[in-house]
């Protein structure tokens, strides 16, 4: 997935990375991982067209070598 915009909601720890504007698409179905991860699909294509990662600075494996806007993310 290339994503179209990533943004970093640092007050609420989410990272938000969306591969297409989801107003662009008809319906949007979002699906848990189970890993505080949300997966969002085109409803009628099943393409994934983002990701919702919870807790992401948290997340060691995640962040190694992320950088959002001039912030470097560095495990909690």
């Amino acid at each position: 997935m290339e994503a179209e915009e990533i943004r970093y909601d640092q007050k609420a720890d989410v990272l938000y990375i969306w591969a297409k504007n989801p107003e662009e698409v008809d319906r949007v179905t979002s699906e848990e991982t189970g890993d505080e991860i949300t997966v969002e699909k085109d409803a009628e294509t099943g393409e994934v067209i983002g990701v919702t990662i919870m807790h992401f600075s948290k997340r060691d494996d995640a962040i190694e070598g992320i950088k959002i806007s001039d912030t470097e993310l560095s495990p909690a």
